[in-house]
């Protein structure tokens, strides 16, 4: 057991390589198949978990989880929805939360293996950015039509460019220079404003609790000579200053509260927000809308967002700082995007969490 865990820890990793280029249908629903190997990943290592083991994220969590299947069971009896794709989607939500429960096996192989991940993905993306930076016409098959971004495997700069500020934030951790340079680089070419927000709140807070100041001050100076740099090639996404998609994030964020207000208590049951918008489609990211507490919030109301809050600061407060500034960057962003449990970056931010954890014991 302990041997097919570790098989599919490595799995994982390139299935996150792969990104969204490894998509598979089953019940009429198209997902990546990294949540197939979240699944099962999830499954392994509850079986192999050390006995007695427990932490203080551990029992807020499974309260969160036991709230949510019952509330959407209860969404389902009320409203009748189909429960198929939320129930999926709820799945995946627990086994993301899950995996900071239950380690992978740690070793030093594990950590080059994720390493590797980072340096591939980049690469990728970087190939991708120079050689095929058009890629307007995807747009014809449910993704957003990107021009002159680095998108990488996830097909979305701005996903793109959170997994590459975490591997930043490791790198910059492990004094691994030149990794960090070309993450920073690759991070750059996203032309991602969450992005870039999430690393200045991210450097800000390390700063701050490292007693590092002049970390603060010249990165400060850094990156707003590196944005200033960018080159500017044609594309609504290259310019850093439009306000269209502002204008869109600050709609979907009123119609994601107007909707909060009329089930402000439980909520309308995880996943079920398709089921109330008006202009549900075809496109991979219309299951939702952009923040994800805010997400959280609609789908279970405010006991529900408590009962959340209250686990995933736990888990927060628990890590080592190096893995409380990835956190931080991620809470920055998920105001922008739904990145909070965006798959790819999670589970890669889970294994970190470990091997930091594992390391710090080692100690």
């Amino acid at each position: 057991m302990v041997f097919i865990q570790s098989l599919i820890q490595y799995l994982l990793l390139a299935f996150i390589f792969f990104g969204q280029l490894g998509r598979v249908n089953f019940l009429g629903q198209n997902f990546p198949i990294v949540d197939v190997a979240l699944v099962a990943y999830t499954l392994l290592a509850l079986a192999n978990r050390p006995r007695h083991q427990s932490s203080k994220f551990s029992k807020p969590t499974f309260v969160f989880l036991t709230y949510s299947w019952v509330n959407l069971v209860i969404q389902y009896y009320i409203h009748g929805y189909n429960p198929v794709t939320p129930a999926m989607y709820l799945l995946r939500l627990s086994c993301l939360l899950l995996i900071f429960v239950y380690p992978p096996i740690v070793s030093n192989h594990f950590k080059k293996a994720i390493q590797l991940t980072f340096v591939a993905n980049i690469i990728f993306g970087l190939f991708q950015y120079f050689l095929w930076p058009d890629l307007t016409y995807m747009k014809a098959i449910g993704w957003d039509d990107h021009l002159n971004r680095l998108v990488s495997t996830f097909f979305d700069p701005t996903f793109t460019g959170l997994y590459y500020l975490i591997f930043l934030i490791w790198a910059f951790h492990n004094h691994q220079k030149i990794l960090s340079i070309v993450a920073y680089f690759a991070l750059l070419l996203t032309y991602s404003r969450s992005t870039y927000l999430s690393l200045v709140g991210a450097i800000s807070f390390y700063g701050l609790f490292s007693k590092k100041y002049s970390l603060i001050i010249i990165s400060g100076l850094l990156i707003g000579l590196s944005i200033f740099l960018l080159p500017r090639k044609p594309g609504e996404g290259t310019k850093l200053g439009r306000v269209s998609s502002i204008n869109a994030k600050s709609v979907n964020f009123q119609e994601g509260m107007a909707l909060f207000e009329k089930h402000p208590i439980f909520g309308i049951g995880y996943n079920n927000i398709p089921f109330y918008k008006s202009n549900s489609s075809s496109s991979h990211s219309s299951g939702g809308y952009d923040a994800s507490l805010l997400n959280i919030l609609i789908t279970g109301g405010v006991v529900g967002f408590v009962l959340f809050v209250n686990a995933y600061s736990k888990l927060v407060f628990s890590s080592p700082l190096i893995i409380q500034t990835m956190f931080v960057a991620v809470l920055i962003h998920s105001l922008f995007a739904n990145s909070l449990f965006y798959p790819h970056t999670t589970i890669i931010l889970a294994f970190l969490y470990h091997l930091e954890i594992s390391s710090k014991y080692r100690k």
